[in-house]
């Protein structure tokens, strides 16, 4: 597995600790596997796999039992390395995505119209909610007001005048900068290079990681990410 995999994989988990630890929910995350034995917030696996080796084990079955004692409606896990067939358990296949890397120091500088900022008050934090997902409450649940004191967070903003049109989070671990929650109203492509660009250079950070699938992920390619990786997601209804 290379470096930049592991980094990617890690910065994942590194944010799913912080919203499920804003959120009071117990992350544990150990040399194979990230897991919680609690419900997941929405968009939110119960397990991230951090070793390619990891098999289905006891810690499975403790979330397994507590899906049926405490009647989740369904419950997932992220397959980081794609390796995993867990049909035999009674989960599908709920998407595949791949893992994204770039080292933006070999971007070059281009002038648009977009301002960009770091979101910081809580009414600039709503619009950004708003922009994310007309489901208001959901973004309420996810992203409190709590998360814009997190030193390893940020909320990018970008603006075409006084019109919100796009954003991401941002999350540091190590070396490198996580990207997610990405959302573009207009021109997707010209709004990801220079919020890119942004990023590295309010962040001081040049190698970005994140993961993306379908029409977003060729967005990401056609300004330099490249796919270091492929990973599913296997979702498990109630029975």
């Amino acid at each position: 597995m290379s470096k930049l995999l592991q980094k990617a994989i890690d910065n994942n988990v590194g944010l799913y600790r912080t919203i499920l630890g804003h959120l009071g929910i117990g992350w544990h995350v150990e040399a194979d596997l990230a897991h919680t034995g609690e419900k997941a917030p929405p968009y939110y696996s119960n397990a991230v796999t951090r070793s390619e080796r990891w098999r289905p084990d006891d810690r499975f079955q403790r979330i397994a039992e507590a899906a049926t004692t405490n009647s989740w409606a369904d419950w997932s896990i992220k397959d980081s390395h794609d390796v995993l067939d867990l049909t035999p358990h009674g989960f599908r296949r709920l998407l595949r995505a791949s893992w994204i890397h770039l080292d933006a120091a070999i971007l070059p500088a281009a002038s648009h119209d977009l301002r960009f900022e770091l979101v910081a008050e809580e009414e600039g934090l709503a619009l950004w909610r708003a922009a994310w997902d007309p489901n208001l409450p959901l973004g309420q649940l996810l992203f409190g007001p709590e998360l814009l004191h997190d030193p390893d967070l940020a909320f990018v903003a970008g603006y075409d005048g006084d019109r919100l049109i796009c954003g991401c989070l941002v999350n540091r671990t190590d070396d490198v900068l996580g990207i997610s929650n990405c959302f573009a109203l207009e021109e997707p492509r010209a709004s990801w290079a220079a919020m890119v660009r942004f990023i590295t250079d309010r962040l001081g950070r040049s190698s970005l990681v994140g993961y993306e699938r379908d029409a977003a992920l060729a967005d990401f390619q056609s300004i330099g990410f490249e796919p270091i990786g492929s990973l599913p997601v296997w979702h498990r209804p109630a029975a």
